[in-house]
C-alpha cells in the first residue's frame, strides 16, 4: 500500500446538542455564532469549530461539517466520523437516526454508494463492525462464542484476527447489515453488566480501481466510531483512559509518536492511524443540555483537545499485482541465501535474522494474496453463512429480522383477518368445551330425568350446529389469511435489503417470534379497562372507608386479581395471534420455497436443454465438417490416383519394366 505525501491537517472538532423536550434551567449552552458551548452555572465554556444547537437537524451537521470528507473516500483518503458523549447524549440518534430523520452515518453510506455509481471505475466495498470493551473485541457482523478476538499489528497498523468483513453491494444493504450489527450489540448489553457501554467501531472499506488501469487500486475508507464516556468509565475503562492520554500527548504537539502509548489499550490500537495517521478525523462531541456535568465535562474536553492533533490524509494506492511479483521475486531470493534446497542443511544452520525475514515476506505474501478481490467475495460468502450459525447458537438469530414497510392497506386487511381468525378459533374452542360439560352432565343424569335429557340433548344438537356453522366461517376466513399473507410475503420479499431464501427467512421469522414472546410489548394495550377498573377500585374502597384494614386489604386484592386478569386475557390474545400468524407464515414460506425450488428446477432445465441444444449443435457440425472432409479426401485421392495412371502412362516402356 502507497499513500501520496500530504502535509500535516489538524482534526476538526464540532459539538451537537440534543433536542430534548425540557426547556428550563439546562446545565449546558451553546451559542453556534461564537461556536461555544457554556456550563451554566461555573460559566467554564469550551471552542469548537461548530456548535449545532437543538434547532439544527442531522442533515445540517452533515452538509455543513462532513460531507466533504465522506466524498473524498472514493478519491483513496480515509475518513473517521467520532461521536464522543454520555449515555443520555444521543450518540446513537446522531449516527443512525432520530425520529424519522436519517443520521449522518447513514446519510454518508448513501452519498458515497451514488459517487460509487461510475461506469469507468469499478469497486470493491466490504464492512466489518466491532465492539471494545475493557480490551475485549467482539465481531458484531459475525459473533462467536469464543474468548475475545485478538487484534495484531503489523507494517501497515494494527487488525482483528478473523474478523468479518461482509461484502457490500449496495447502500440499503450496507445500511441493514449496520442496523444488524447495532442490534447483536443492543443485544450483548443486556447480557452483560458492566459501568459502561462497550465502545463500537463501524468500518467500510473501499477500493477503486479504473478500467484505463486495472494495476492501480485507490483504497479509501470510512470509520464510524462511538465512544460513551462517563464518571465510571474513565476510571475503571482501560480503553477510555488509555485514548484520554493518547489525546493529551498528540494535542500538546508531541514530536516523537514513537512515545505515545498506542499499544496500552486495543481501543487506541484500533484507532491509531484516526489518531495522528493518515485519515481526516472528524470528532463530534454529543451532549444532553441537561446531562450530568461531570460527565459531560470530560466529553466536551475530550473532543475540544481532538482538534489539535495533527493527522498527515494521503491518498492510499495500491499496486497488488507488482506487490505480489515483487515478494515472490524476493522470497526466491532469500530461499537461495539460505540454501534451503541444498543437502545437509538444517535450520539451525540458517542465520535466525534471515530466517525471520523470511517468514516475513512469506506472512505479508500470503496478506497480500488475501486482499485480491476475488478472496475477498469467497470469504464473504464463507463469512455469511458462518455468520447465520453463530447468531442462531446465541441466541440472536433475530436481529437478522428486518423491518419492512408493507402497504397499508394490504396490512389493515392481513391484521383484521388474523384478529378475525383467531376469534372463530376461540369461539370453536368455546363450543367444543360446552358441548364435552353437557355430555358430561347427560351421562350422570338419572334416566328417570327424561325432560332434562331432553333439554341435554337439545342444547348439544345446539352447540354442534352453531360449532358446524363456525367452522365454516373459520375455514373461510383462513383461506382469506392464507391469500393475503402469501402477497405480504411476496412484498416483503421484494423490499428486502439482504437476500435471504424462504427456508432461511422462517428460521429468522421464528427466532423473532421466541425473542418477542420474551418481552411482551405493552404499547398496545387498551388501558380503558385498567382505568375503570381502578376508578372502581377507589369508589369501593371510598364507601368502605370505615371498614377494618382486612376488609379494605380484601377488596384490594379482589380488584388487583381483576386487573392481573384483564392483563393476562390481552397477553392470552396476543400470544394466539402469534401463534396464528407463525402457523400461517410458515405455510406461506413453505409454498414461497417450493415455488424458489420449481423456479431453480425449471432455470436448471432450461440451461442443461441449452447446453444439450449447443452440444448437438456442435456435434451435427463437426459431423458435417468430417463427412465434408471425408468427401473432399475421397475426391482428392481420385484426383492423385488419376495423375498417377496418366502419368504411367506416359512413361516410356523401358522404365514401366522398373
Amino acid at each position: 500500500m502507497e499513500g501520496s505525501s500530504s502535509s500535516a491537517h489538524e482534526c476538526v472538532s464540532i459539538a451537537r446538542i440534543k433536542q430534548t423536550e425540557r426547556k428550563t434551567n439546562p446545565n449546558f449552552k451553546g451559542d453556534n455564532k461564537t461556536g461555544t458551548i457554556k456550563h451554566t452555572i461555573d460559566g467554564d465554556q469550551t471552542s469548537f469549530a461548530k456548535v449545532y444547537t437543538p434547532d439544527k437537524n442531522n442533515m445540517s451537521v452533515y452538509t455543513e461539517s462532513l460531507q466533504s470528507i465522506t466524498s473524498r473516500v472514493l478519491e483513496g483518503r480515509n475518513a473517521c466520523l467520532c461521536a464522543i458523549g454520555t449515555s443520555t447524549s444521543g450518540n446513537d440518534e446522531l449516527m443512525f437516526a432520530l425520529d424519522d430523520e436519517e443520521g449522518v452515518a447513514v446519510t454518508a453510506i448513501k452519498t458515497i454508494f451514488d459517487l460509487m455509481d461510475n461506469k469507468n471505475h469499478r469497486h470493491c466495498c466490504t464492512l466489518s463492525m466491532c465492539q471494545v470493551g475493557s480490551d475485549l473485541v467482539v465481531d458484531l457482523l459475525n459473533p462467536s462464542q469464543e474468548a475475545s478476538m485478538e487484534v495484531k499489528g503489523n507494517r501497515q497498523g494494527f487488525r482483528i484476527e478473523n474478523q468479518a468483513f461482509l461484502s457490500c453491494t449496495n447502500a440499503k444493504e450496507t445500511i441493514e447489515f449496520v442496523n444488524q450489527g447495532m442490534r447483536v450489540h443492543q443485544s450483548l448489553l443486556k447480557q452483560i453488566h458492566v459501568n459502561v457501554r462497550p465502545q463500537v467501531i463501524i468500518d467500510i472499506r473501499i477500493e477503486t480501481q479504473s478500467t484505463s488501469a486495472l494495476d492501480k487500486i485507490l483504497s479509501g475508507s470510512i470509520k464510524f466510531v462511538l465512544i460513551e464516556t462517563g464518571d465510571s468509565s474513565i476510571m475503571v475503562d482501560n480503553g477510555l483512559r488509555a485514548i484520554g492520554e493518547v489525546i493529551n500527548l498528540l494535542s500538546a504537539g508531541i514530536e516523537d509518536t514513537s512515545t505515545v502509548p498506542f499499544h496500552s489499550s486495543t481501543l487506541t490500537k484500533l484507532l491509531s492511524n484516526e489518531l495522528g495517521g493518515n485519515c481526516e478525523t472528524v470528532f463530534i462531541a454529543t451532549v444532553d443540555p441537561f446531562g450530568e456535568v461531570k460527565s459531560t465535562k470530560n466529553s466536551l474536553m475530550l473532543v475540544s483537545k481532538g482538534a489539535k492533533i495533527k493527522n498527515s490524509p494521503a491518498v492510499n494506492r495500491s499496486m497488488l499485482a507488482s506487490e505480489i511479483a515483487v515478494l515472490r521475486k524476493e522470497i526466491r531470493a532469500a530461499r537461495s541465501k539460505m540454501q534451503l534446497s541444498n543437502p545437509g542443511k538444517f535450520l539451525h544452520d540458517i542465520d535466525r535474522r534471515d530466517l525471520a525475514a523470511f517468514q516475513d515476506k512469506l506472512g505479508q505474501l500470503e496478506h497480500l494474496k488475501s486482499q485480491t478481490w476475488e478472496t475477498k467475495r469467497q470469504q464473504a460468502v464463507r463469512w455469511r453463512a458462518e455468520r447465520k450459525e453463530n447468531l442462531r447458537k446465541l441466541g440472536l438469530l433475530h436481529v437478522l429480522q428486518e423491518k419492512i414497510q408493507v402497504d397499508e392497506k394490504l396490512t389493515d386487511r392481513y391484521s383484521k383477518l388474523k384478529k378475525d381468525v383467531v376469534e372463530s378459533l376461540v369461539k370453536i374452542q368455546t363450543y367444543q368445551v360446552q358441548m364435552e360439560k353437557e355430555i358430561t352432565k347427560k351421562k350422570k343424569m338419572d334416566e328417570s330425568k327424561n325432560a332434562d335429557i331432553t333439554a341435554a340433548d337439545a342444547k348439544i344438537a345446539k352447540y354442534i350446529k352453531t360449532q358446524t356453522v363456525e367452522k365454516r366461517k373459520f375455514l373461510n376466513l383462513s383461506d382469506s389469511l392464507r391469500k393475503v399473507l402469501t402477497t405480504v410475503v411476496e412484498e416483503e420479499e421484494k423490499q428486502r435489503k439482504t437476500f435471504l431464501m424462504s427456508a432461511e427467512q422462517l428460521q429468522v421469522h421464528q427466532a423473532n417470534v421466541e425473542y418477542n414472546l420474551l418481552r411482551m410489548n405493552y404499547e398496545n394495550l387498551d388501558i380503558s379497562e385498567l382505568r375503570e377498573n381502578m376508578k372502581k377500585k377507589r369508589d369501593c374502597l371510598s364507601e368502605h372507608s370505615k371498614a377494618d384494614e382486612s376488609i379494605k386489604q380484601l377488596i384490594k386484592d379482589r380488584f388487583d386479581a381483576e386487573r392481573k386478569s384483564i392483563q393476562r386475557k390481552w397477553e392470552r390474545d396476543q400470544l394466539r395471534e402469534m401463534l396464528v400468524e407463525n402457523r400461517y407464515r410458515y405455510e406461506a414460506y413453505l409454498q414461497r420455497s417450493e415455488l424458489h425450488m420449481l423456479d431453480v428446477f425449471k432455470q436448471y432445465r432450461e440451461h442443461f436443454e441449452s447446453q444439450k441444444r449447443e452440444m448437438e449443435d456442435r456435434y451435427r457440425k463437426m459431423l458435417k465438417d468430417a463427412i465434408q472432409d471425408a468427401v473432399h479426401l475421397q475426391k482428392k485421392n481420385l484426383e492423385l490416383q488419376a495423375q498417377i495412371n496418366h502419368l504411367q502412362q506416359m512413361l516410356p516402356d523401358k522404365y514401366k519394366r522398373l
